[in-house]
């Protein structure tokens, strides 16, 4: 399964954001700065390949800017098999 699963906008003036990271039960799975290719501080993606999920998961996403500057959103339930 492939998921365009995260998506973060900043102002790459006022607020730029660093990095985007993808957290799965305490753990970083997945992260993306703004210097990869096709991101950028106003605009910073992230797509996940999950493979089947036998129990269900939590996920979450946070992103960085400046050194005083985090955000992240409500953790959201992936469903495993039944």
């Amino acid at each position: 399964m492939n998921f365009n699963l995260a998506m973060w906008y900043g102002h790459p003036l006022q607020s730029s954001v660093q990095s985007l990271e993808i957290v799965s039960q305490s753990k970083v799975i997945g992260r993306t700065p703004k210097k990869d290719a096709g991101q950028s501080g106003g605009h910073l993606f992230f797509n996940l390949a999950l493979k089947s999920v036998e129990r269900g998961i939590w996920l979450a996403a946070r992103c960085y800017g400046n050194p005083t500057q985090a955000a992240h959103v409500k953790a959201w339930r992936v469903c495993g098999k039944k």
